[in-house]
């Protein structure tokens, strides 16, 4: 039986929950799956920053509390910092930051960026990963479609 957390998880595979010392508490399960050396620290029980894992690409700004409070209302772009001893490029987020009230904790729910099964073969993922309520399966789908008329012509 899936806990309220394991489904929250299965759910929105690609967020991520901090507090407001920056300190990752939770990642999606798409995360967890990309984010390898988060996960051996999680199990070794030290303690992950957000600037560790990622990188702020939109709004340009450094990764603090502050900083985002700004610009709750804003769409995010965080692009997964490369894990030791890799060297392929990284792969981006998108989405929003909500505040929750009582905890103060922010959750960053976004998906990837991806255009085409290209990407999702460069960054290991598979369309199975997107959840079935985002849109980027279809962009991908429809792209895929574009680039074989093309090719066909």
């Amino acid at each position: 039986m899936f806990s309220i957390i394991e489904l929250f998880c299965t759910i929105f595979p690609y967020h991520v929950l901090f507090d407001e010392s920056m300190n990752i508490i939770q990642l999606g399960d798409g995360l967890k799956r990309i984010c390898i050396h988060f996960t051996k620290c999680v199990k070794a029980r030290i303690t992950v920053k957000m600037a560790d894992v990622f990188e702020m690409i939109h709004p340009m700004m450094s990764i603090c509390y502050s900083n985002i409070e700004h610009f709750m209302n804003a769409v995010f772009l965080l692009q997964v910092k490369p894990q030791p001893g890799e060297t392929s490029s990284q792969m981006v987020l998108k989405g929003q930051i909500v505040l929750e009230p009582i905890t103060s904790k922010l959750f960053f729910i976004g998906s990837p960026r991806i255009e085409s099964l290209a990407d999702l073969k460069k960054h290991n993922i598979y369309l199975s990963d997107i959840p079935l309520y985002d849109v980027t399966r279809e962009l991908v789908l429809l792209n895929q479609q574009r680039i074989a008329e093309i090719e066909v012509r």
